[in-house]
């Protein structure tokens, strides 16, 4: 069938086409969404390790394969060993921890002083973004006063 014997009109079948594509490409985003963060940083190591690699294989003689193999080694110690190390050391002090930070629960935080507890609280915050507008015009002073 050529170019030109074939149907111009078939709008649904285009349509419908575009749209499966579109419902594919947002199935695909939504599956993939949790592991971006993790997608970016290995796309950030990968860029950064990319010279030291080219390096390491002409250091090697040109194999690829031995270049690729020390690099993942070193990449995997130094990613893994400190974060095991952080993981037993967070799980050994854990009763610690826990005990720590019940201890805030008896902590007890001072009042409001007197002198703002006499104003309504709109008024102080209207103030303050009146202090933030001005002090935005005017760089010579970082920090108003209160007055």
């Amino acid at each position: 069938m050529t170019a030109s014997s074939r149907p111009r009109g078939d709008i649904a079948h285009a349509t419908l086409s575009v749209l499966f594509i579109a419902l594919l490409g947002v199935c695909t985003f939504w599956v993939l969404s949790p592991f971006l963060t993790s997608l970016l940083w290995a796309i950030v190591i990968c860029i950064a390790i990319w010279p030291m690699l080219l390096r390491l294989e002409a250091f090697l003689g040109g194999r690829r394969w031995a270049a690729v193999a020390i690099m993942t080694a070193t990449i995997l110690l130094v990613v893994f060993v400190p974060v095991t190390l952080a993981l037993t050391t967070i799980v050994s002090n854990a009763q610690n921890i826990t005990a720590e930070l019940k201890s805030f629960e008896s902590v007890v935080l001072p009042s409001k002083c007197s002198a703002s507890a006499a104003l309504p609280e709109w008024w102080t915050f209207a103030k303050l973004a009146r202090m933030s507008v001005r002090t935005s015009s005017n760089t010579a002073s970082p920090l108003p006063s209160l007055t």
